[in-house]
């Protein structure tokens, strides 16, 4: 049986003004940041993944109701980020990361 939350996750927090839940929009920069860090284009990660281009660049914005979690893991496997600091941003924190502490280190 698949859990819904491996399906499709359902975002929870405040809301940004153009009615992006905040928490995905911080999600998305973190992948973002991460990509470019490493040198990689939209297409590039996207081959890695196993998504279409626009799903990524739609990730990387905040755009969806949120990641699943699948794809945070395949994010955090391809660009070698810390996965469970990931999800705890995604599913538990809204705040940014602690002094010395980074998502996009393993």
């Amino acid at each position: 049986m698949t859990s819904a939350l491996l399906e499709h996750p359902v975002a929870e927090g405040p809301l940004d003004e153009d009615g992006t839940r905040l928490r995905w929009r911080a999600v998305g920069a973190e992948i973002r940041a991460a990509r470019q860090d490493r040198g990689l284009s939209q297409s590039e990660l996207a081959v890695r993944v196993g998504v279409k281009q626009n799903v990524l660049s739609e990730d990387e914005r905040g755009k969806e109701r949120g990641i699943p979690i699948h794809r945070l893991m395949a994010y955090a496997d391809a660009l070698e980020m810390n996965y469970d600091l990931l999800v705890q941003m995604a599913y538990g924190r809204t705040s940014q990361p602690a002094p010395g502490e980074t998502y996009r280190s393993a």
